[in-house]
């Protein structure tokens, strides 16, 4: 039997389901189509299941804003829930709290924010989504800190406000530095893991080359980083053989490394896995299609990574850091009063090497399960020629100084780069829900220009 429960936030609904007991335990029926939609809950079409582990009661994931309908039960455990309404109107800033347990559950509209602490150790949490429209997802407003008391929420354990933005709250383990090595040092993405993990043991290329794997460097290590990866879509055309070696053969001899050790590994992918014809959101789960060697040296990556139980694979696109990356360039085009010629019909959204390095530490900390996310920075969907015109605003020029040209155009101009898929949109939805915050698009601009 399905109760439903309407609450003082529009469209909110608790979700009561009969559990059974049994000699073996209990069980109930998460998710009945027919029972629920007469009961009253609206008939929100699923397309995505997953599944979060909290492992210390305190820890809070949220308070999150999703582009879609969802029903969030608690698989095991007890947890504190707490929902407000975001969406325009009357009812906005209005917030509903209750204790969560198995046997209940929440449909949470779109525009409705949800947060939830672990009661106990052990809370394992469900999020049943439906699937998010095409667009939706560059309007969201950022992240609402669980520690703001502004809220007003009473959190059974206490919450302390965030130090930063995309801080986690509550009691985490913290990774131990010393036993983890990071390959890469000298990259975008190796730097900042140096940054957020000053206590690991790094290497560069020249210390540690993935294709001539030295094993003894890698000794004692509970945690293996990749940074390092060959990663030119246009030189991976011509130098096929590196490629392979940096991004396939060596994933396949790091995983093999950790599985004798029992070692978590942690390699980075692209988006360019895809091949850019879908209408929306990439979700980690959709089907990999490349349509370059270089894409193809990272899907072949993520298949052997993933031969390993305990591994993430994480992946990302259009990464910004220290060191060469086009948003410097278009800093330096900029002040140089030059007018550049910029693809406008890729799109997909930037991802600062600060955020994927914290994204890294998050899901090791909090003990994520294993497998694949998606990691990009948040805000809006744009294309090349939109970020350029958004640096040359910030330093003073005009956007329509920006010269906009097409893909093909592009080729013409340089026939031996590589193809790009239009479309690099990652849904974020499932490292979101382990409690993660990304950074801002415009906060990764205006620190650079500001650096620059």
């Amino acid at each position: 039997m399905i109760t439903v429960r309407h609450t003082e936030i529009p469209g909110l609904l608790m979700v009561e389901s009969q559990t059974r007991a049994d000699r073996g335990g209990w069980s109930h029926e998460n998710w009945d189509h027919a029972q629920m939609a007469a009961a009253g809950v609206p008939d929100f079409s699923p397309n995505q299941h997953s599944l979060s582990f909290c492992p210390k009661a305190g820890a809070v994931h949220g308070i999150h804003v999703e582009p879609r309908d969802r029903i969030v039960s608690v698989a095991s455990g007890r947890a504190f829930g707490m929902w407000v309404d975001l969406r325009d109107g009357s009812e906005h800033g209005r917030v509903v709290t209750r204790e969560v347990r198995p046997g209940d559950a929440v449909y949470v509209p779109r525009g409705v924010g949800d947060g939830y602490q672990a009661l106990v150790d052990g809370t394992i949490y469900s999020f049943l989504a439906s699937q998010c429209t095409d667009g939706e997802q560059s309007v969201l407003p950022p992240a609402i800190d669980p520690g703001d008391p502004s809220l007003g929420v009473e959190w059974p354990i206490q919450v302390e406000p965030s130090p930063e933005p995309g801080s986690d709250t509550g009691s985490q383990a913290p990774l131990d530095a010393s036993t983890t090595v990071i390959l890469g040092a000298e990259g975008q993405l190796g730097r900042a893991l140096q940054e957020v993990l000053p206590g690991a043991r790094a290497f560069a290329r020249d210390e540690c080359d993935l294709a001539d794997l030295d094993h003894a460097l890698l000794e004692g290590a509970e945690c293996i980083i990749n940074a390092a990866a060959y990663t030119s879509a246009d030189g991976a055309e011509l130098d096929r053989q590196e490629a392979w070696l940096t991004n396939v053969t060596a994933i396949g001899e790091l995983a093999r490394i950790a599985r004798r050790a029992g070692s978590v590994l942690v390699t980075v992918s692209s988006d360019y896995v895809f091949d850019g014809q879908k209408q929306g959101w990439y979700g980690e789960d959709d089907p990999v299609g490349p349509l370059n060697f270089y894409g193809a040296t990272k899907a072949a990556g993520e298949r052997l990574a993933a031969t390993w139980g305990r591994q993430y694979t994480i992946r990302t696109s259009w990464v910004v850091g220290e060191g060469r990356n086009f948003v410097d360039s278009m800093i330096a085009l900029a002040r140089r009063g030059e007018c550049p010629r910029v693809v406008d019909d890729q799109f997909g959204r930037l991802t600062s090497a600060h955020t994927l390095a914290r994204a890294i530490v998050h899901l090791l900390e909090h003990h994520a399960p294993y497998g694949t996310y998606h990691v990009t920075d948040d805000g809006p969907v744009v294309s090349w020629a939109d970020i350029a015109s958004l640096v040359f605003e910030r330093c003073a020029r005009s956007a329509d100084d920006v010269q906009r040209i097409s893909s093909e155009q592009y080729r013409q101009e340089h026939p031996r780069s590589a193809r790009r898929p239009r479309n690099s949109r990652l849904d974020l939805a499932r490292v979101m829900a382990t409690g993660f915050v990304p950074g801002r698009l415009e906060e990764l601009l205006d620190s650079h220009v500001k650096r620059g």
